[in-house]
């Protein structure tokens, strides 16, 4: 929603969860991970937030191929933390002040982890900074694209 680029239903399995057409043949290809203290099942405490950043073989849904060889193949990386950790009853996932937000670029990703397959949250924190809101997805994963319509 917060990138207008839902048209229809997902294409599950595709090498990236969503492809924003910015431009005219140009797409950012984008993979979204989310995570959450609670979980809909029986806990005994917080779940330890982590996300998963693993290399993978990825399949093309337009021509139906697998890659080559497990890479990242998404521009950008978008994390998603669902924060409240007090009372499971009060938790909305529907409420987006309830969300954390954070964006990198998969090249950044490359960069500091290589074949590391998952991310803790205090480590993501440390690369981007503080969490944004929803409603600075678009700024923010226009930057994390180096997207510049002027070029």
């Amino acid at each position: 929603m917060a990138l207008d680029c839902i048209s229809g239903t997902r294409q599950e399995w595709n090498a990236s969860d969503l492809e924003w057409k910015v431009a005219e043949g140009k797409l950012i290809r984008i993979e979204a991970k989310s995570a959450a203290y609670f979980q809909s099942w029986q806990q005994k405490g917080h779940s330890a937030i982590s996300f998963d950043i693993a290399k993978k073989i990825s399949w093309y849904a337009d021509t139906n191929m697998y890659g080559k060889v497990p890479e990242r193949v998404a521009d950008v990386y978008m994390f998603f933390l669902v924060h409240p950790k007090e009372d499971k009853e009060k938790v909305n996932p529907l409420d987006l002040s309830q969300w954390s937000f954070y964006v990198l670029p998969t090249q950044r990703l490359n960069q500091v982890f290589n074949d590391q397959q998952s991310i803790a949250l205090s480590r993501l924190e440390s690369l981007h900074g503080p969490c944004f809101e929803f409603s600075e997805i678009k700024d923010r994963v226009l930057k994390a694209a180096n997207w510049n319509p002027e070029s």
